[in-house]
């Protein structure tokens, strides 16, 4: 074999093998369009709620995702839960899929926070799906906002206090005439 013939040999090897190489990529890890769903629900505290200072409030979230994929691979799920300003909680899940088909699954996390003052607050999860290659393919998020506020008498103290107020003015103001007239 002449030296050419090598070199000639050697070039349609190597175009083989980028071919083959360009192949093995196409077919990497893909999810198939529009098979891709992720939800989150912050069920704890619902929007609106008010709390009374200092308060307590445990803030709870659920997410649930599904997908299609047309090959084996690697998937991940990043959720980003926050509660009540500062509390803070992220959760990456690596999914080894084993195979194409439908995937599913489900989340859910807590985080209680204390002490709170009076402000408004709010809680929120968001979900992300990726894969290391391509990226982010779909995200949700769920917020609810809620509040802290001063603690307020309620009418019945307010109304039982003026009266027992009343009522004692009154029984000093009988006791001093009783006192005047003796």
């Amino acid at each position: 074999m002449n030296i050419c013939t090598r070199i000639a040999l050697i070039s349609s090897l190597t175009a083989v093998t980028s071919v083959g190489l360009l192949t093995t990529e196409a077919k990497a890890f893909k999810l198939t369009a529009g098979s891709i769903d992720i939800q989150t629900l912050v069920s704890n505290p619902p929007s609106g709620s008010i709390f009374s200072a200092p308060a307590t409030v445990t803030g709870t979230a659920f997410g649930n995702w599904s997908l299609n994929t047309d090959s084996a691979g690697t998937f991940y799920i990043k959720w980003i839960f926050r509660h009540a300003l500062e509390a803070v909680e992220t959760t990456v899940q690596e999914f080894n899929v084993g195979a194409a088909g439908s995937h599913n699954g489900l989340f859910t996390t807590s985080i209680t926070a204390t002490n709170l003052l009076p402000d408004q607050y709010t809680t929120s999860l968001e979900g992300i799906i990726s894969t290391q290659d391509f990226g982010v393919y779909e995200q949700n998020k769920d917020v609810n906002r809620w509040s802290v506020s001063q603690p307020v008498p309620e009418p019945l103290t307010i109304l039982s206090s003026a009266t027992a107020l009343g009522f004692g003015a009154f029984l000093k103001r009988k006791q001093k005439a009783a006192q005047n007239k003796s």
